[in-house]
């Protein structure tokens, strides 16, 4: 979560998201050459939700207002920022 919102924010792209790209491009089998396991399909999601929710209130013109309207990206994006920032 944090290494996503840290990309998001212009950091250095997650291995996670590259996989996670690379798997909807080509397919599972092409990528990793077996099906994938329930925590790798997990963690690429997560890194892929919270890019998106990044992205997206990056593009609102009222960061409250795009809360009020999307709490659990909210939420989210609130969890990825505690641990960027080691709470």
């Amino acid at each position: 979560m944090s290494s996503a919102y840290e990309y998001a924010e212009g950091g250095e792209v997650t291995d996670e998201l590259v996989l996670g790209w690379a798997v909807d491009k080509y397919g599972a089998q092409a990528v990793y050459g077996r099906t994938l396991s329930f925590h790798e399909i997990r963690m690429m999601d997560l890194a892929e939700n919270v890019y998106r929710a990044y992205r997206e209130r990056e593009a609102s013109e009222n960061w409250a207002e795009w809360a009020e309207k999307n709490h659990a990206k909210a939420r989210l994006l609130a969890e990825a920022g505690r641990l960027v920032d080691g709470e």
